[in-house]
């Protein structure tokens, strides 16, 4: 069954891109860190005061800042199959402008099947990137893709913007019809 979730791997992987201008010293490695957690079980922030940080050593939890943890939470539990679609809608930038668009894509089988291991968290005031390994099946499917990120009224969400581009290519929306608040 892994097989039937490389195509939402693949799509992932490039709706995680953006065109936003990018600094060349970042472009070679992995987003940055955040707690490594299956999305069927977001792990708990740590007790221990994150510096400041928005980009600690890769797989060391320790350092993690709240931001890169709440965002990370709010990744593995957007593509947590077990979450509602409810639930999982509070967790989208700008949710209630694209809903048809959430509602094709959280109720499409194969979205269901996956789970995230939150590997990195890269964030820049309002933005940024989670990047986890997608699973299916137990394997990993899709190692280190991004996934877009953006913070509103203090709360980290996955941007409009890559739930649209999974409902166009897995939810049976056609890109002509997204909405213009898809555009992020």
């Amino acid at each position: 069954m892994a097989w039937a979730v490389l195509p939402v791997a693949g799509v992932l992987m490039l709706a995680g891109c953006s065109d936003d201008k990018k600094d060349d010293s970042k472009s070679s490695s992995p987003s940055a860190s955040a707690p490594a957690a299956q999305s069927s079980a977001p792990s708990a922030p740590s007790s221990a005061p994150a510096p400041a940080s928005s980009a600690p050593a890769a797989g060391n939890t320790a350092t993690f800042n709240a931001d890169q943890q709440a965002a990370a939470a709010t990744v593995n539990k957007m593509f947590d199959g077990k979450q509602s679609v409810a639930d999982r809608k509070a967790l989208i930038q700008n949710a209630d402008q694209i809903d048809p668009v959430i509602q094709a894509l959280l109720t499409n089988p194969l979205i269901g099947q996956v789970s995230t291991t939150v590997k990195d968290a890269q964030l820049s005031g309002d933005k940024g990137a989670v990047t986890v390994d997608i699973s299916a099946g137990g394997a990993v499917v899709a190692p280190s893709v991004p996934v877009e990120v953006v913070k509103k009224d203090g709360k980290w969400l996955v941007s409009a913007k890559m739930i649209c581009g999974l409902a166009s290519q897995y939810g049976g929306v056609p890109a002509a019809s997204l909405p213009p608040a898809c555009a992020g």
